[in-house]
């Protein structure tokens, strides 16, 4: 959290400056990061670390009842019926989600 609360406004990690090119720029960091966590042995060949991650999260949220629409909505993925397209996910309504979701020590 000290990392976030000290960055610049922008990106978190990458300095591109041209909004036009942040998915690009995103892009490269994400292949930069799995290629040194299979560097260092941390995934199996043949899986992506990113995308794992999004099934990793949204399988815990299954096991801890949390609503499809919200980890869908915290995801960024669309609804699968007109009705599931009515009203906004709050910001509230994701925060009570991801406070349910298990820490993980990184120290």
């Amino acid at each position: 959290m000290d990392f976030v609360k000290d960055a610049d406004p922008g990106p978190l990690f990458h300095h591109g400056t041209d909004a036009a090119q942040f998915k690009n720029k995103a892009t490269q960091i994400s292949n930069r990061l799995a290629e040194w966590l299979r560097d260092k042995d941390l995934v199996p060949d043949g899986v992506r670390p990113t995308h794992a991650w999004r099934h990793r999260f949204k399988s815990q949220c299954i096991e801890l009842d949390i609503p499809a629409r919200i980890y869908d909505a915290i995801q960024g993925h669309s609804g699968k019926t007109a009705s599931e397209n009515y009203g906004d996910v709050s910001l509230k309504a994701k925060i009570n989600a991801i406070s349910k979701l298990p820490e993980y020590d990184l120290n």
